[in-house]
């Protein structure tokens, strides 16, 4: 065997494992399955972390939920029902202290807001088809406001309903309905506060479901 084939196979086997595979491709190997590792624990976690936030979700808003879907099954023509989710995600516990609603002290008691909780309830407007003649013009409209109020914060929610239409021999028909919220901060410290209209029915007696979220 001459100096020159020993010189290559010399140089040559250093790059090279036994089985003729590049010493490299080991490296890359190593380094595609630790990126797949990760991958799958990435996704676990992902997968734990979200069935987390589903049982505590379920934990706090499932009756409350529940309890909403009842209420979605009271159907009276004479009322138009408004349904409200308030999700509290701050650390302040709110009073009912004023509104345009006429309740008892007891009453408004029954709708505080507690601390990191959701609260629900539902409230009964009396729906009365407008009078008048065929072609007149008409509409229905109510506006109210809640203010809720803890030690240093506080926010004040208006809602209301406006319904444009012409009247016919029969009833009212409706050409728009405009379900209005709004929803402001008070007191002393600031908190984040949003309102929206989940549903809304375009219908008699034009009933609608709001949620607030505080925080």
């Amino acid at each position: 065997m001459n100096d020159d084939y020993m010189n290559y196979f010399s140089s040559s086997s250093g790059d090279y494992h036994e089985n003729s595979r590049p010493v490299y491709s080991y490296a890359e190997e190593d380094q595609r399955q630790r990126l797949e590792r990760e991958r799958k624990e990435k996704e676990l976690k992902d997968k734990l972390a979200k069935e987390e936030r589903e049982r505590l979700y379920n934990q706090l808003h499932g009756p409350v939920d529940a309890q909403i879907n009842l209420w979605k099954g009271y159907n009276n023509p004479d009322y138009t029902r408004i349904i409200f989710k308030i999700v509290n995600n701050t650390s302040h516990a709110f009073k009912l202290t004023q509104t345009s609603r006429r309740m008892t002290r007891a009453q408004m008691d029954e709708l505080s807001i507690q601390p990191h909780t959701p609260k629900a309830f539902f409230l009964l407007t009396k729906y009365e088809e407008p009078d008048g003649g065929y072609g007149e013009h008409l509409k229905t409209k109510f506006r109210d406001f809640f203010d809720y109020n803890s030690e240093t914060a506080g926010f004040q929610f208006n809602f209301g309903l406006t319904a444009i239409g012409g009247f016919s021999r029969l009833r009212g028909n409706w050409d728009e309905a405009n379900h209005t919220h709004k929803i402001v901060s008070s007191g002393k410290t600031h908190i984040r506060c949003t309102s929206e209209i989940i549903e809304a029915y375009e219908d008699p007696p034009f009933e609608f479901e709001v949620l607030i979220t505080l925080g």
